[in-house]
């Protein structure tokens, strides 16, 4: 700790210096000043913890620099040493925070007594501080998941929490009541060979990592927040607070920023803006729509809105037609005549001019009922099914190493 005396004689900052064991109280920097106005200097360079201070002084007087440490020093400690027995000397200093009052000529174990209540209150006043600090940081490390939570259940119930927009503009420090948002979503379900590789010990670290780069380009200008969707496996959502005509631009430098972090490219939907919180899961519905709508044979586009009907190609292949084939391959037992049924059906779905996540994930609906009837029939139920890849309600579809849908 430093401590500094203030005083105009001499005599007076060496008795101070000669009359305190500074060691023991854990000092170990005492600097002197003449006057009020050169203290000032010291203080705001050296930052001193007890400051020891005279009442009249050249310049500024106690008084005066009392009233400026109250301002620019608030956590230092000040003990007056005066020679002027003064009712509005001693009321000033009570009023001003300082720690006690000492009539010169100074008493030994008085000027100790009031380093030692000086010092104790400085070490409950750090530890109080540290104390707020670490409580802060444990706050600022669960906040995100709070946010996380808070948003994902306003998508699914947007009654969940009446307070919501008080709470996320104040949080948000946001300028005004929001009125509307836009949800865009940040999808896993087309992820490259790299990504999947990479982190596929930990995709909450894959999580926490996009979440952090999009939040990093959200924050400028407050322009939204990007949060873990926990009702999907493969999801990021970003809400944009009433900027539609902008979400495009934006989500574009996020896409850069990921591109270039991350040597990868991600799909983002986006949704059209309604009201918050109320209508924001048909904004989120909106993203998904346009995600699932995306053709995942070319991936010439990354970013994607919902498509007009018309321009929409319908796909006229089905995995069920192929059920009767299927039965008899499976029920065969032969893995050469199973092979050979799925590459015929692989050879159609090849000459298909557009493959969409809707087909890909109406394709997986057909495979659950097929199989749950096999299962059902050719074995009357006594098998179970224990586990199975597809068991999770996202699918992750394969990709080529450019990116691609691969059957």
């Amino acid at each position: 700790m430093k401590a500094l005396i203030v005083d105009d004689e001499k005599h007076v900052r060496d008795a101070i210096k000669l009359l305190v064991d500074w060691n023991s109280f854990g000092i170990n920097t005492v600097l002197e000043a003449e006057d009020g106005e050169s203290a000032m200097q010291i203080v705001a360079f050296e930052q001193p913890d007890l400051i020891f201070t005279d009442m009249m002084m050249p310049y500024r007087n106690g008084v005066e620099l009392l009233k400026w440490l109250h301002s620019h020093s608030p956590n230092s400690k000040t003990i007056v040493i005066s020679g002027h027995d003064d009712f509005e000397f001693v009321r000033s200093t009570v009023k001003l925070g300082g720690v006690d009052y000492i009539l010169k000529p100074i008493d030994r174990e008085q000027l100790e007594d009031a380093v030692n209540k000086a010092v104790t209150s400085l070490k409950e006043t750090k530890q109080i501080q540290e104390q707020q600090f670490r409580k802060s940081m444990e706050i600022n490390q669960f906040k995100p998941v709070f946010w996380d939570k808070m948003f994902s259940s306003l998508i699914t119930d947007p009654l969940a929490n009446p307070n919501i927009n008080e709470t996320v503009q104040m949080e948000f420090k946001l300028q005004h009541k929001l009125q509307k948002c836009s949800i865009a979503i940040l999808s896993f379900d087309m992820i490259e060979t790299s990504i999947r590789e990479k982190f596929n010990s930990s995709m909450d670290l894959l999580f926490y990592a996009l979440a952090n780069i999009c939040n990093e380009f959200l924050a400028l200008n407050n322009r939204g927040f990007a949060f873990r969707y926990w009702n999907s496996e493969s999801e990021i959502l970003l809400l944009f607070w009433e900027q539609p005509d902008e979400i495009e631009s934006i989500i574009h430098e996020i896409y850069e920023g990921i591109r270039n972090t991350m040597k990868a490219r991600f799909d983002f939907g986006i949704g059209t803006a309604h009201f918050f919180p109320a209508d924001l899961q048909l904004s989120y519905k909106e993203a998904k729509t346009a995600l699932m709508q995306r053709d995942l044979l070319t991936r010439n586009r990354w970013i994607h809105r919902i498509r007009d009907k018309e321009y929409l190609i319908p796909t006229t292949l089905q995995l069920i037609d192929y059920e009767e084939q299927l039965r008899f391959a499976v029920r065969s037992g032969s893995e050469t005549q199973i092979k050979a049924v799925i590459k015929d059906w692989i050879k159609d779905a090849k000459l298909l001019p557009h493959i969409s996540m809707e087909q890909v994930e109406l394709w997986r609906h057909e495979y659950n009922v097929l199989k749950a009837r096999w299962l059902k029939h050719l074995f009357d139920g006594a098998i179970q099914e224990e586990s199975h890849p597809l068991k999770t309600n996202d699918f992750i579809a394969p990709m080529d190493e450019e990116g691609r849908f691969s059957l």
